[in-house]
């Protein structure tokens, strides 16, 4: 790889306002890969087998599971980072 590629992360996340943060907090230094739903983000990981990351956000969990799980299969050097809603009651 050179020096000038950018690693991949694929952005997972049904709410667009926190989809677009993170991309725009990422985009600098990665080449971010964006999915509004488990469906997009499986096909993406299936595609492209590149991510180094996966930032799972605002997905209801079964679907994060399943993501998670074609992740491992696919690309099991990936790290899946799972953020949680701060705001969300506890």
């Amino acid at each position: 790889m050179s020096r000038n590629t950018k690693k991949t992360v694929l952005i997972a996340c049904e709410d667009p306002a926190s989809k677009d943060m993170y991309a725009s907090q990422l985009a600098g230094e990665y080449k971010c890969l964006i999915a509004e739903s488990v469906e997009p983000a499986i096909a993406i990981i299936k595609k492209h087998q590149e991510p180094i990351a996966v930032v799972l956000c605002d997905m209801p969990a079964d679907d994060a599971i399943k993501l998670f799980r074609q992740v491992e299969m696919f690309c099991p050097e990936t790290v899946v980072l799972l953020m949680l809603d701060q705001s969300a009651p506890s």
